[in-house]
């Protein structure tokens, strides 16, 4: 594969506008400043313009555009004062995040390993660089878990693939705590059910007292006292599905780890609770399960 600099582009663009035969694959390279100078400021501006259109064809591209843009100074052809500034209107990133892309094709290079790592997972290869250029600046070693000393780019490979199954453990736990719940979500709902053929039940019993010529009121009372508990149980039951229900319906891309360390507490709290309860009715409880 040949490989071009932007001003190679630029110039082919120019000289071969009309030309439609067919040229070898070509990869974006940065510009020096040399080159840059030999500019026009009407070149310089379309090298710039240039640079914004590749920046939107991938993450790799992005990183290589962004290094440009900055190094050579190409956004104050676009009439901005700043770099970030110009990124924030002409890419929609923000000026944090391009400084970071643009720190790492300078510690990393843009080799082929370096383009697989970034367009894999952009996230993470962002967070594993800045950890490596740490680690650089505090004149660390770089080595792997078995002391094996390795190059920058073997660290930050090595970083990547930790975060990557960090990531998804974390998922496997989320999504086993979330099965967890939703199982512990029908099996209220069951009850719930349980609970209203019940009451049902005691309504059709009270009915037939009220029409009965011998009415006992002590029995009434106890029937309605009975019903009268039943639907506060069964009120609160509804109370707990629904919290839990709001709970399942936050969307996916809004859970994090923080969230799931803060359901994981809920969670502890609500099994407490109800081991209290049961603990408080464990009389009743298992009268009421021997008699259905």
């Amino acid at each position: 594969m040949t490989t071009k600099s932007a001003l190679d582009e630029y110039k082919d663009e120019i000289e071969d506008s009309d030309n439609n035969v067919s040229q070898p694959e070509t990869a974006l390279t940065i510009s020096s400043t040399n080159e840059a100078r030999e500019f026009s400021p009407e070149q310089r501006k379309a090298l710039a313009q240039f640079y914004v259109a590749q920046a939107k064809v991938s993450v790799f591209q992005t990183a290589i555009a962004l290094t440009a843009i900055r190094n050579l100074e190409l956004y104050l052809e676009l009439g901005y004062e700043k770099f970030s500034d110009c990124i924030e209107q002409e890419i929609g990133m923000s000026g944090r995040v391009a400084s970071e892309y643009v720190s790492a094709v300078e510690t990393f290079g843009i080799g082929d390993r370096v383009k697989q790592l970034m367009e894999a997972s952009p996230k993470r290869f962002l967070q594993a660089a800045k950890e490596v250029r740490q680690k650089q600046m505090e004149g660390e070693i770089l080595t792997l878990s078995d002391g094996t000393v390795v190059s920058a780019e073997e660290f930050l490979a090595e970083r990547i693939s930790t975060l990557d199954n960090s990531s998804k453990k974390k998922i496997k736990s989320l999504e086993t705590e979330n099965q967890t719940v939703k199982a512990e979500a029908e099996l209220l709902r069951k009850k719930q059910t349980n609970l209203e053929k019940s009451i049902q039940k005691k309504d059709e019993q009270l009915d037939v007292l009220r029409k009965s010529k011998d009415i006992d009121p002590d029995k009434l009372l106890k029937i309605k006292n009975q019903r009268d508990a039943e639907k506060m149980i069964d009120e609160c039951n509804a109370s707990i599905l629904e919290a839990l229900q709001k709970i399942e319906l936050i969307p996916e891309e809004s859970r994090n780890g923080a969230l799931g360390i803060y359901l994981s507490r809920t969670i502890a709290t609500m099994e407490i609770s109800l081991k209290t309860l049961k603990m408080a009715w464990s009389n009743h409880i298992f009268q009421g399960e021997t008699q259905e």
